[in-house]
Order: structure tokens, then sequence, then C-alpha cells
């Protein structure tokens, strides 16, 4: 390929000159005259639509490469959700009342019917789950009334959760429970008043619950009792639980 120029053109090469020449390496391309704007027109035109043209391709991989990355960021990201689910069964605090560990077991803790995993119909459903419109860890309802002699079905919605009721926040008398870590566990409500319940491996995030069974006749000294329960999170869940009992 050759580019020959006029000499008396040669001390006149202006802009134009420079980027008709730097585009020529195309094969086949060869130019008439730097100053002739007709040919100048149409190698940008060609220019243009090359880049264009490229623009367009390259638009279209990275598009079908990103989708691709999109759907395994996805299936990647589901994974490592279930695999931290997993792990939430293992405790992470405890609670404490006046400075002494919190039992959460009672000479008087209730037998579970095993023929509850069979999903036994009872009378109210509360169900165990990792969120909620409350926040995270939750029982839903948060706040269950009952009449005395119902049954209630705690039900793992979400793994890593189990149902107890807590010594010194329920009626005198009454039946306690402690539920084992991801099965169902059936109660039979048996005295009137205020009962406080908690997931144990995540009471220290208030993952607590009430029931009402009849007449609230022992709210007040449930509250004053709750009030000596530290939470790391969600402090003030209880206290909203029981204040909207009426």
């Amino acid at each position: 390929m050759r580019i020959i120029f006029n000499s008396k053109h040669n001390s006149h090469i202006d802009l134009r000159t420079g980027i008709i020449c730097s585009f020529f390496l195309i094969e086949g391309v060869r130019p008439v005259s730097p100053h002739n704007d007709a040919a100048f027109l149409r190698m940008f035109i060609f220019i243009i639509g090359a880049l264009v043209a490229f623009s367009v391709i390259i638009a279209f991989i990275a598009n079908s490469v990103s989708s691709d990355l999109y759907v395994h960021y996805e299936q990647v990201k589901e994974a490592r959700e279930q695999e931290q689910i997993d792990k939430r069964i293992a405790p992470i605090g405890e609670v404490k009342i006046a400075g002494q560990e919190l039992d959460t077991t009672s000479s008087e803790t209730a037998v579970v019917d095993k023929s509850a995993e069979i999903s036994v119909a009872a009378d109210h459903e509360v169900k165990m789950l990792n969120g909620g419109s409350d926040g995270a860890m939750v029982f839903s309802p948060a706040v269950l009334n009952v009449s005395v002699g119902q049954t209630v079905k705690f039900i793992p919605t979400n793994p890593g959760h189990n149902s107890a009721s807590i010594k010194g926040l329920i009626p005198e008398g009454s039946t306690s429970w402690s539920g084992d870590l991801n099965k169902e566990i059936i109660v039979t409500i048996d005295k009137e008043g205020v009962y406080v319940y908690q997931c144990s491996p995540h009471v220290s995030m208030a993952m607590v619950g009430v029931i009402v069974a009849g007449s609230p006749t022992n709210l007040e000294s449930i509250k004053k009792e709750s009030d000596k329960m530290q939470f790391v999170m969600n402090k003030e869940r209880l206290s909203k639980y029981l204040n909207s009992i009426k």
C-alpha cells in the first residue's frame, strides 16, 4: 500500500491529513487527497460504524457473561445462607435473673408426647421463625390468647429453635415445658394467667413469646420478674408484649 501526497501540500498537512493517514492501514483503502472532504467524510462514517458495531458485540458478550455470573452468585449465596441457618442450633448466650443463671428446667417439666412429631392437631399453633415483623428470631404470634385447658403446638418453621417455659415467668402451680431443637411440641395450658416462654439457643436475642390464659391475674408479677432479664438484642421486645396485654 502506498500513500502519495503532492509535494506542494507537504508543508500544509493539517489535522484531517493526520487522521486519514492514521486509519489508512485498512487494506484496500488509499487516500486520494488529504483535502478531499468527501473521502474524509466517508472514512469517518466507516470508522464510526465499525466502532459502534464493535461496541454492540462487546455489550452482548458482557451481558451474557454477567447473567451467568449473577445466577452463580445467587446459587452460592443461597447455599451459604442455608449453611448459616444450620449452624444456628448452637446456643449464643445466656440470660440471668438477679445475677443467677436462669433455670429453664423444672421438676414439673411436662412429658412431650412423641406423637406430636406426626403433626397432631392442637387448638392453637405458634411458629418459630428466623425473622418476622418484630425483627430477627421471633415466635408468631408473639402474644397468644387461649382458654385454660386448650393446647398450643409450637412448630419449628425455621430450623435451630425450640420452645421452653421460663421459670418464675409462668403461673404458680402450672406445668412447665421444654421442647427439643427442631421438634414440634404440644403444650396443654392448665392454669389461668400469663406464661412467658423462650427459644433456648436464642433467648439472648429476646426470642420470647407470651401466652395469656383467661384473665392475666399474674401480669404485674410477671412484669416485675421480666425486668430482671438481660437481653443482648431487642431489649424492649418482652416489655412491649407484656404492655399489650389488657
